[in-house]
């Protein structure tokens, strides 16, 4: 089990991003993020341990501060090793590092054993379409995912704290993200961007 922060689309990024796990599923490739009760996201950050209070009692502020944000999907990769991940990757654009590197310190003061794939430094931000899979599976997932709407332009529309296993998703608290409320340069300055 871990603990996720997470950036949520709007509806209709939301649909298209559904639909290629749907077509996952249908194709017998991976049926996980389908079944699994999963959002379309973005991870900001991924702890093993969280003190859930102190994060919702602070999250509702960080994501009202939240600057308008839209991602770039542009394309497809793969994370190798155990988890063998598919994903759709997001341009690392100075705005969505911003909001990470703001994230980051909310993030440390409530969590402990934080995975460092998510460090400022070393994050990938992706949008998972498949997880887990056969070696002789990741071809397929791949070819799929290449008939995703890409590029695609999403607005972050939520960002949501979550415990999840890899057949169990919930969601601790989620708020609207933004739009705004702290000029998008206070949060580019304060992250030293």
């Amino acid at each position: 089990m871990a603990f996720a922060l997470e950036l949520y689309f709007d509806p209709q990024s939301d649909r298209l991003l559904r639909a290629v796990w749907e077509e996952l599923a249908q194709a017998g490739v991976s049926a996980v993020m389908r079944d699994g009760g999963y959002r379309p996201h973005v991870s900001l950050a991924v702890a093993a341990e969280v003190d859930a209070d102190g994060m919702v009692a602070e999250l509702a502020a960080f994501a009202a501060a939240g600057p308008s944000l839209s991602l770039l999907l542009s394309h497809v990769g793969i994370f190798p090793g155990a988890e063998r991940v598919v994903y759709l990757g997001a341009v690392v654009a100075p705005e969505l590092l911003a909001v990470h590197t703001a994230a980051y310190p909310l993030w440390c003061r409530h969590t402990r054993q934080r995975w460092t794939y998510y460090d400022p430094g070393q994050w990938i931000p992706h949008c998972t379409m498949a997880f887990l899979l056969p070696p002789e599976r990741l071809a397929a997932a791949v070819e799929i995912c290449l008939r995703a709407p890409l590029p695609l332009q999403a607005q972050v529309a939520q960002v949501g704290l979550v415990r999840v296993a890899v057949d169990d998703y919930e969601e601790l608290a989620v708020h609207p993200w933004g739009p705004g409320l702290v000029p998008q340069k206070d949060v580019a300055s304060a992250a030293g961007i």
